[in-house]
């Protein structure tokens, strides 16, 4: 990526034309096909409903990008060229403390969240793709990526500089958000194998989240797995089904924080400390009204994908010791990556 005065400067180039080459015989059964795809992937994008009271809402890359510049991990800004990798950060030009102060600021997203994009990838189960047969449905799989300005952390209770857990729910010292980072991606997979409906939905949750199976008969998704990238964090109590409206997989957004769950109410996921998402019926987002489909590992793929640094500010205000990552800022997450399905699956 190349960094100029003006940076994080990303170009979409044109899709279509390069994936489907001269329209011969071959390329109008590859546009029904990658027609077919996108069908699919709209059909069944879900339908997500933030928390009540939710203050950072979700907004676009292109809108977050003006606000912003690469900095190393100790905060200085990239002016030379540098190539990607992952001890990039995006860095926001203002403070972040004023910049959260001030409502109309960009971290607290959009209030018309209908006119929020989201971000589909598609990565295919077929190598050769060119000779696509538009009469069989694909195989393939779908992360549903939601971009958020900010993600406000969790609060946790301190006594002078040490954290303490609370008794019996009550804090005798006093409670710091901590955990809190500009830029916040958050994800939903589908896997389609070869039917017109899914075969599984994998629901990201913050550093985990479930595996749900989709039942033709009762169309809904009924839960079977999780999967946690935090050995702290195990055997959470995942609501068992997963709803769909008119097709569309019915999500909860927490609220601050942003994690999926496929019911309103409070879920716990970490009794030390207690860690708590809420959810309920706030704003309704239609995903599918505003869908970006982009087919991975194919030309007219916007330069913002291949990112592999930081999406915001690196930490800071952290307690005790910067290393060991309890920080009131913490770094911001990396960006989209296609992980939670394998082709084989069964």
């Amino acid at each position: 990526m190349c960094w100029g005065t003006t940076v994080l400067i990303f170009i979409l180039s044109s899709k279509k034309s390069l994936v489907f080459g001269e329209q011969d015989e071959h390329g109008h059964e590859a546009k029904k096909f990658y027609d077919q795809v996108e069908s699919l992937v709209r059909t069944w994008s879900p339908l997500i409903y933030l928390a009540p009271g939710e203050l950072f809402k979700p907004s676009g890359v292109d809108d977050f990008i003006k606000h912003v510049y690469p900095a190393n991990a100790d905060g200085y800004r990239l002016t030379k060229r540098v190539s990607h990798n992952e001890k990039l950060y995006m860095k926001t030009v203002q403070d972040v403390e004023s910049l959260k102060n001030d409502m109309g600021s960009f971290l607290h997203g959009k209030d018309k969240v209908q006119n929020v994009p989201t971000y589909g990838l598609v990565s295919y189960c077929h190598k050769n793709l060119q000779k696509a047969d538009s009469n069989n449905s694909p195989s393939f799989f779908v992360s549903y990526w939601f971009f958020y300005p900010y993600n406000l952390g969790k609060e946790i209770c301190f006594l002078g500089r040490v954290p303490t857990p609370s008794v019996f729910s009550s804090c005798f010292g006093r409670k710091v958000f901590m955990g809190n980072h500009v830029g916040d991606w958050e994800h939903v997979t589908l896997f389609f194998k070869g039917q017109k409906y899914p075969h599984s939905i994998y629901v990201s949750t913050h550093e985990f989240g479930a595996y749900y199976k989709y039942n033709k008969f009762l169309h809904t998704f009924i839960y079977e797995s999780q999967k946690s990238t935090i050995k702290i964090i195990q055997n959470i109590r995942f609501p068992k089904f997963l709803l769909l409206k008119n097709n569309h997989p019915v999500l909860f957004s927490a609220w601050g924080s942003h994690g999926f769950w496929s019911e309103p109410g409070n879920h716990t996921y970490s009794l030390v400390p207690k860690l708590q998402d809420f959810t309920g019926f706030g704003d309704r987002w239609e995903t599918w009204k505003n869908l970006k489909i982009y087919h991975m590992g194919f030309d007219g793929l916007p330069r913002w994908i291949s990112f592999k640094g930081r999406w915001g500010n690196p930490r800071s205000n952290c307690i005790l010791f910067k290393n060991l990552g309890l920080c009131r800022q913490a770094d911001g997450p990396f960006g989209p990556r296609n992980s939670d399905f394998d082709c084989s699956l069964k």
